[in-house]
């Protein structure tokens, strides 16, 4: 994996993939940040957070009021048809 970026024919293994491992990589990553830079990054992540959350909150009321089709959800709210399906999954889990 070291070297992989001098061969770009070859591909990434596919445990590359895995969530621990990008939590891992991205640790590493966060740790070379100065105080500020760490900063910045912390705020970039907590507000992406709060997007995504208030996305799903009204994909979830769409849903609720059981009117749109999925793919009338996804347009109006200018999101993909699998974020809705995975609020949806989601809600039926909860």
């Amino acid at each position: 994996m070291k070297n992989l970026h001098t061969n770009p024919s070859q591909t990434l293994p596919l445990f590359v993939n895995e969530d621990w491992l990008k939590q891992a990589i991205e640790e590493l990553d966060t740790r070379k940040m100065t105080v500020e830079e760490r900063y910045a990054y912390e705020y970039a992540v907590s507000t992406n957070a709060e997007v995504i959350n208030a996305e799903k909150r009204k994909v979830a009321n769409l849903l609720a009021l059981n009117i749109l089709t999925i793919e009338q959800i996804a347009n109006s709210l200018d999101v993909s048809v699998d974020f809705v399906l995975d609020v949806q999954r989601n809600q039926l889990v909860n």
